[in-house]
């Protein structure tokens, strides 16, 4: 399984080019033959805690369509950070695209004090599997907190997907399970690194 974490600067609210940055990302880890790529923390509007109320929406929002499409043509998993409305505030989520199947939203668990001003938190775990992996994904913060990776495992987690609200300064990265940092991007570019499950081979574009 070949899995994509995507390294960029979202421009502050704007939904529209930051849409079309994703589907340029995406395009170039289906090129790479991509089974999955994922976006960091917030990836359609920026990392913008006063702005998220206005820009908050949900995974019915027909501006993500194309993602479905995109994943149903070329069987790719597409994970995209937003934030969506809930009765009881804002999340932080992440929306999943998956290969014909309905579309799933992950919300962040364990936030940040900075971020309760503006959010609240997710209540469930998301596994994902792809190729008989699971694949728990993991937003900033609480892949910080060792509880949330153990919870992650005790579900049958194999992969942990740690997204973060990175503007190109990041130094995304692959790390073993045996904690080996397998590779990363440089702390000044956009791009995607991509990483072979079965080979171990790194991919950076």
């Amino acid at each position: 399984m070949r899995i994509a974490a995507a390294q960029m600067r979202p421009e502050k609210g704007n939904i529209v080019e930051n849409l079309e940055k994703h589907k340029n990302m995406i395009a170039t880890a289906i090129s790479y033959h991509a089974d999955a790529i994922f976006f960091p923390e917030l990836s359609v509007t920026g990392y913008e805690p006063s702005l998220a109320k206005d820009l908050a929406t949900s995974e019915n929002d027909g501006r993500f369509d194309d993602f479905q499409s995109i994943s149903d043509k070329h069987r790719i998993t597409i994970g995209i950070g937003v934030p969506t409305k809930s009765d009881s505030g804002i999340r932080i989520s992440m929306i999943v695209f998956q290969p014909n199947k309905p579309r799933q939203t992950y919300s962040k668990q364990k936030l940040h004090s900075d971020e309760f001003p503006y959010f609240v938190c997710g209540h469930e775990q998301m596994i994902l599997t792809m190729d008989n992996v699971k694949i728990a994904p993991a937003i900033c913060y609480e892949s910080l907190q060792i509880d949330h990776a153990d919870y992650a495992s005790k579900l049958g987690a194999e992969v942990y997907g740690h997204c973060d609200n990175f503007e190109s300064v990041g130094k995304s990265a692959v790390w073993s399970n045996e904690g080996r940092l397998v590779g990363e991007l440089d702390d000044s570019n956009e791009g995607i690194i991509i990483y072979d499950s079965t080979t171990q081979e790194v991919t950076k574009k």
